[in-house]
């Protein structure tokens, strides 16, 4: 898939997302065989949106992957709330991380929401803590 997608933005002159997208197929390739981890969102965590301890235990399992893939010093496979597939390597977990550490409780909510919805918002995200990171600098 990430294949037609880069092919696509190549067409459409996309430069930034044909790298994005040429950069994931590669990393994929080249991990296959690294630690795979899947972030294990189950629809009982969002019956009650008003449960703090549930979003609680679900961010603080996202946080330990993120410390994990920083920890390991490798990239890691993660599988998003749309089944959608991602690889998260140790520097953004590290951008994530010090973004995370900086902000209130509500905007790390949003934060990790977005992380791990899908691949755009996972994008999205990465972008964010990129564009944070810079102007915190």
């Amino acid at each position: 898939m990430n294949s037609l997608k880069a092919i696509q933005n190549l067409l459409d002159e996309n430069l930034d997302d044909f790298k994005s997208n040429v950069n994931l197929i590669i990393e994929q390739k080249v991990n296959d065989n690294k630690f795979k981890s899947t972030f294990d969102i189950v629809e009982d965590v969002f019956k009650h949106e008003n449960n703090l301890n549930n979003d609680r235990i679900l961010h603080s399992n996202v946080v330990e992957i993120l410390r994990e893939s920083v920890r390991q010093g490798s990239n890691i496979h993660v599988e998003l709330s749309d089944l959608s597939e991602v690889t998260l390597t140790p520097r953004q977990s590290e951008n994530v991380l010090l973004v995370f550490d900086d902000i209130n409780e509500e905007n790390q909510k949003s934060l990790l929401e977005n992380l791990i919805s899908s691949k755009i918002g996972f994008n999205k995200s990465m972008d964010f803590c990129s564009k944070y990171k810079r102007k915190a600098k």
